[in-house]
């Protein structure tokens, strides 16, 4: 679902709907919450304390988004994945037994990092919608 607020504000007026509904922004922050997102001095953090691992692909499958240049874009998950878009960038959750991230520049191409927390310089690529970040992996541990 679109998470983008909107508003109503003829020209002539201030603003005559304050964004998005209650509901939405509710569900928006609480799965957030489940996914454990977090921004704290510039910096993602991963930490999902309330996904189950029943939340997780059975099986191999196709997930297809909006890239940031509009293109819908398939990528396919493997087992024991989830993915969501933050920034318009895939993330994806796997099953892992130590927690680690990959930022991906291209298909093949990435650097991994130790940890949960996405660094300034790779947290600031995301926030710039710029495409330099292809997608991010991120091994969980779920117990």
């Amino acid at each position: 679902f679109p998470t983008d607020p909107y508003s109503h504000t003829p020209f002539t007026k201030g603003a005559q709907q304050p964004g998005m509904t209650g509901q939405v922004k509710e569900d928006l922050l609480s799965r957030l919450g489940e996914l454990g997102v977090s921004v704290s001095n510039g910096e993602v953090k991963f930490n999902p304390k309330l996904l189950l691992k029943n939340e997780f692909l059975t099986e191999s499958r196709a997930f297809n988004y909006p890239a940031i240049d509009g293109e819908l874009t398939e990528i396919t998950l493997k087992k024991d994945s989830l993915c969501f878009l933050y920034c318009l960038t895939p993330v994806i959750y796997e099953l892992s037994d130590r927690n680690w991230i990959r930022i991906y520049s291209s298909e093949s191409n990435y650097e991994e990092l130790d940890g949960k927390i996405l660094n300034r310089k790779f947290s600031s690529k995301l926030f710039s919608r710029s495409g330099e970040i292809y997608k991010i992996v991120v091994g969980v541990v779920i117990s």
